[in-house]
């Protein structure tokens, strides 16, 4: 087994947290029961399939899966700096396709959490992610899939593709990709449902500093809504990025941009507007047309 240390994270981990602070002080803040399950379910639903993509991205940071181009015959195991795959049970395979070259890389990865595996956060992760991939990470047109085999993180099971393509026009542009995800679904631990489908376009704004790194996500090329589905409640709902996000490191949510959320049972629109790029944690929530200022608790 091959050690690879990773000491740079993901963008996709610079929105997760972002999300995981959010949905706590929501809960707080809206008195309908209604209108807090749209929006907190909304903030868990993206956070657990960004970590997904945070998961995969460090595996992906390591320098065997490309550097081989898939010539290494067998199966291997890797092993990774970071809480989450700390556990003795937890393994991570990567299985070359006999087709794989240096110029076109085809790879499956397996990242199995086993039974149980608790990270530094409290978060239990069991069963597995399979993940397959075309080419290199930051050249147009590769992708990645994710596909969860009796996957669940913190009780909650998790199901569908998770599609990740690089649509960036060169390798000398910023990294931009497409995000899709179909036919997902979460299965909470008092069996109510959650389905969701959503396309997004995330901008990975890459610093000489990784600690200045920042994402832009808005709406797919093309399409005016980024997510739709149901939640635990039954109720259908869409979102709209109107005003494209900015995340950047270190602030606790996303810094600029404006998410709609709609009920499309009474057509009942709920705006959170994060702000012109002050990292703090104030949002304008804007419900039935009334605004007020919500200040952002940190999650315990």
């Amino acid at each position: 087994m091959k050690a690879i240390q990773i000491t740079v994270k993901s963008a996709g981990l610079l929105m997760m947290s972002a999300m995981m602070v959010l949905f706590s002080c929501l809960e707080e803040s809206i008195s309908s029961q209604e209108d807090t399950a749209l929006i907190t379910e909304d903030a868990i639903m993206d956070s657990y399939y960004e970590d997904t993509d945070d998961l995969i991205s460090l595996v992906l940071l390591s320098d065997d899966i490309y550097s081989t181009g898939g010539r290494v015959a067998n199966s291997r195991l890797v092993s990774l700096n970071d809480s989450r795959f700390a556990c003795s049970g937890v393994a991570v395979t990567v299985t070359p396709d006999p087709k794989s070259t240096l110029e076109k890389p085809m790879v499956t990865i397996l990242i199995d959490f086993g039974d149980a595996c608790t990270d530094a956060q409290g978060n239990v992760r069991k069963g597995r992610i399979k993940v397959q991939i075309e080419g290199h990470r930051f050249r147009p047109g590769s992708t990645v899939v994710a596909t969860f085999q009796q996957y669940y993180i913190n009780g909650i099971a998790l199901f569908g593709i998770r599609k990740l393509t690089n649509i960036s026009t060169s390798t000398a542009g910023v990294p931009r990709f497409s995000i899709e995800l179909t036919n997902a679904m979460a299965i909470w631990p008092d069996g109510t449902q959650t389905l969701r489908q959503n396309c997004v376009a995330r901008t990975w704004l890459r610093a000489i500093n990784p600690l200045n790194d920042a994402i832009v996500v808005e709406n797919c090329d093309g399409m005016a809504v980024a997510a739709t589905g149901t939640n635990r409640l039954g109720r259908e709902y869409q979102i709209r990025i109107l005003e494209p996000m900015l995340f950047k490191r270190g602030c606790p949510i996303a810094v600029k941009g404006v998410k709609e959320i709609t009920d499309l049972r009474n057509n009942k629109v709920m705006i959170i507007n994060y702000g012109e790029g002050e990292c703090d944690r104030t949002i304008t929530l804007t419900i039935d047309g009334n605004s007020r200022k919500v200040e952002v608790k940190k999650r315990s």
